[in-house]
């Protein structure tokens, strides 16, 4: 007759509790890393296609986007993936700094192609899509207007 099996039960159940709040954590933790090498192309792609399904709603990608230094973008490209709607860039002025205090400048010319100067940078795009085009801005959701 063995005495104390009550207590391997318990014992078990909290490592159970404990390894739960550890995966947690875990997830929450990988959630918030962006991937490596999202690049900006195929993140906005993806987003309108979203936004195209649900007009009205703003769709953030989920981490930050890579963009590269001399890049050009012409809104075109991304017509394919909002079912022929116009696409344009949100062209308010917008200038991020890196860890080195340097300035990352875009430039978005008549809201029709976005130009990446001076070096490589990393930001939260935003898409959402009205019933005539859908908009794409960088960095912010302030001003979006479907």
């Amino acid at each position: 007759m063995q005495k104390g099996q009550a207590f391997d039960t318990f014992k078990l159940m909290i490592a159970a509790v404990v390894a739960v709040a550890i995966l947690g954590i875990l997830l929450g933790i990988l959630g918030g890393i962006s991937t490596p090498g999202q690049g900006f192309d195929d993140t906005a792609k993806q987003l309108i296609t979203r936004a195209t399904n649900s007009p009205g709603a703003i769709y953030p990608s989920s981490g930050e986007v890579s963009f590269e230094a001399n890049s050009l973008f012409p809104s075109l490209i991304f017509e394919s993936s909002s079912g022929g709607k116009p696409v344009l860039f949100d062209c308010n002025d917008y200038t991020a700094t890196d860890g080195n205090k340097v300035e990352i400048s875009k430039l978005c010319i008549g809201g029709s192609s976005l130009e990446v100067l001076n070096s490589d940078f990393r930001q939260r795009i935003y898409v959402c899509c009205g019933s005539g085009s859908c908009k794409i801005k960088i960095g912010t959701t302030k001003g979006i207007v479907c």
